[in-house]
């Protein structure tokens, strides 16, 4: 969360006039500078769960599914979990939480790589956030 210093910052930065207050010109353009960057962020989260990483997680099951080294003898399991690890459905549900963990952080860095051309974490100045028009 933004310090009460940084979002005053922004103000200042926002205010192409220098009148110490924002027209409506300039609030318009601040909010659809912050809305943009947001819904980009939001979007690329979205479609990578809903998306990629189903979609990934169903391929790599596929593959995996016929691969003969994957196959752990049934006599080294316990009884219960013998059903468990052989179910197509549990593996895919696994491989996507895992994709949407690695998948959704490369998603936010490309973003912020696209706007910010560096990652926002490390990025204290908001210099770049307000379009010159």
């Amino acid at each position: 969360m933004p310090s009460r210093a940084r979002v005053m910052e922004l103000f200042r930065r926002a205010d192409t006039s220098k009148t110490g207050r924002l027209d409506i010109g300039e609030f318009r353009r601040l909010v659809r500078t912050l809305y943009a960057r947001v819904s980009t962020r939001i979007l690329a989260l979205k479609v990578v769960k809903m998306f990629f990483a189903p979609a990934c997680a169903v391929a790599l099951t596929g593959y995996l599914k016929g691969q003969d080294w994957l196959t752990v003898p049934k006599q080294h399991l316990p009884t219960f979990l013998e059903p468990l690890l052989s179910n197509e459905a549990v593996w895919s549900s696994v491989l996507t939480l895992l994709f949407v963990i690695g998948l959704s952080d490369l998603a936010l860095k490309t973003i912020d790589l696209m706007w910010w051309g560096k990652g926002t974490l490390n990025y204290e100045g908001v210099d770049d956030l307000i379009p010159k028009d």
